[in-house]
Formats: C-alpha cells, structure tokens, sequence
C-alpha cells in the first residue's frame, strides 16, 4: 500500500517577486488565486520579463506529494497534462520523487500544460494567476478508480471544483475510496474558492469527507463570521475531523466535536507561498504512519514554519536537517 493519491491540478509553477505596485497596476487580488486565460497570462509575462523568475512542476496537491516524498512516504497523483514540452518535464519530475502520474498526457492543438503565476509581494504574501491549460479537462475517463485502493488516503485540493468535469471526477473517486476504506480528504484551498463552492463544500463535508484542511481565513469565509472560535465551535459540529492552520499560532485540530490548539514555530516569513501545502504534507504522511493527530499536527506546524522561510512552494531536504536528528 501507498501512503496518499492526490488528485489536482497539473501546473507548472512560476514564481516572481514583485512590489505592491504592480499588482494594483494590473489589478491583482493580493494573497488570493485568480484563474485567468491564456491571454491574460501571457501579457503578464510579458510585464514581467525583466524580472527574474523559478520555474518547477507544481499545482497545489502535487506540491503536497513532493513533500511527503521528502519525508520518506510514497504515493501517485492524478492530473492532466498535455502531450508537450512542459508535460514531459511535469512528468519526469514526479517520477524523479518516486510518485507516478496516473493521468495519460493528452495531444491537444488547442490548449497545452497548465501554468501558475506566483506573485510574490515584498511582506511575503503571494498572489497567484492560474491559467489551467489542459488540467482543467480531466475527467473520470482519464484513470482507472481502482488505483485508489492501493492507497492509505485519497487528498484533494478544492480549486478542482472550478471545472465541472474535473469536480465529477473527483465525486466518484471520492465514492471509490469510500467502497475501499480509503481515507477521503480535502482541502479548501483558498478563502475565494470556499466563496465560490460554500454550499457543495458543505455537502462534501456532510456527506463525503473524513478529514478537512483550512486555515483561518477559509474556515471564517465558510462559516460565514469574523470571529474565530465562533467559527470553530460551529465547525467542529459539521466535521469528522479538521486541521485547521492559524499562521505562527499554529493549527487546532477538530475531532470528533473535541477541540485541541497545537503551537506552532516561531519564524521570520519571506515568502507563505506553499504553506498550506507543506502543512499537508506532514500530518497526511504522519497520518498514513498511524502517528496521533498532535505528532501529526506538529510535524505539518513544523514543515510549514520551513516553507516559508524560503522562495517557492516546495520544501528542500536541508528543512528536514533538524527533524532528521530527532
């Protein structure tokens, strides 16, 4: 058995560092993800090409394998990509971290491997443009269901509710791990994706979903409230069981209508851009070990204090040094 399938979108991460000028010049949401099109990505670019830019495979849930990866823990994702240059290198880079990319690449004359625009401001918050390419047109057809039971858990990243073949790809692979005792997570993803899907998110949580990731600000937009422990005292009646992540305070983990706050790491953040990712990482590897949810906690608090003490999305195995010799 593998330790966790991620299903999510297949992009291929760009990462910039920019003033706060340049987002209100081009009208950008600081700290929010926006889904563009093709030709709004391409004009950004444009803006941007004398800044200097890091290029990696990415998307949300498949930053999430890398760390598991990283930890030691093994597992497959499932997204689309087209039959491209940028495909290829998606591909090959997941295979260089041992998970295999359970999605066939598709030629297509019309749209080519997806690509995230990552924004990220001098105080560190990031802003991210995400034009979806092909990953938007994956579909139940794309793989086989029965991969899922050779998997601990099924992990998915909510921004795949923005395509409707996607969303019902993800609804039937979360019917398939429920036949199979697979464990079935989600993650909200971001406070605008929450606004966009409340009433489903609300569903999937009823009705679907054993594990839920958010942090604060998602949970205050699902909850509809400013106040936080309103917000949790609400929560904690809807959820089987939520990590909740709180910036430097930590994360506070719901369980069965209990409610316990783990501390998090002290740091100096450059850049929160992966954070939650990071933070996935670690309590669903810890998770998939049968470690209690407060070692399972600690860990994600852990990865994501290291995560954003450096560019990009995607932890580095020196980030581990201090956990290794523990």
């Amino acid at each position: 058995m593998k330790d966790v399938i991620a299903i999510g979108n297949a992009l291929l991460d760009t990462l910039v560092f920019v003033d706060d000028t340049f987002l209100e010049k081009h009208k950008i949401n600081k700290g929010a993800m926006e889904l563009v099109d093709s030709n709004r990505q391409k004009n950004l670019l444009e803006a941007l090409q004398n800044h200097d830019f890091t290029t990696v495979s990415g998307g949300s849930a498949a930053n999430t394998m890398h760390g598991i990866s990283l930890l030691g823990g093994s597992g497959s994702f499932i997204g689309k990509t087209a039959d491209d240059e940028f495909g290829k290198r998606y591909s090959d880079d997941l295979a260089s971290l041992g998970i295999e990319l359970m999605a066939n690449p598709e030629k297509s004359n019309q749209e080519m491997t997806g690509s995230c625009l990552v924004l990220v401001s001098s105080d560190g918050e990031r802003s991210m443009l995400t034009h979806l390419g092909i990953s938007s047109a994956l579909s139940v057809n794309d793989f086989a269901l029965d991969v899922l039971d050779k998997h601990k858990i099924l992990y998915i990243e909510g921004y795949m509710w923005d395509a409707i073949h996607q969303k019902e790809a993800c609804i039937e692979a979360l019917k398939k791990a429920k036949g199979s005792n697979v464990r079935r997570v989600l993650t909200f993803s971001d406070p605008f994706c929450v606004g966009r899907f409340r009433d489903e998110f609300k569903d999937l949580v009823k009705n679907h979903l054993d594990l839920v990731f958010c942090n604060k600000d998602e949970l205050l937009e699902y909850i509809q409230t400013d106040n936080l422990d309103d917000a949790i005292e609400a929560f904690k009646t809807e959820v089987k069981m939520a990590f909740v992540t709180n910036s430097e305070k930590g994360c506070i983990v719901l369980n069965e209508g209990t409610v316990s706050k783990i501390d998090g790491f002290a740091t100096k953040p450059i850049d929160t851009t992966g954070a939650g990712d990071a933070f996935a990482a670690g309590v669903l590897y810890a998770l998939a070990h049968e470690k209690s949810n407060e070692d399972a906690a600690s860990l994600g608090n852990y990865l994501g204090s290291k995560i954003v003490q450096r560019s990009g999305a995607r932890l580095h195995a020196d980030d581990l040094a201090d956990l290794n010799k523990s």
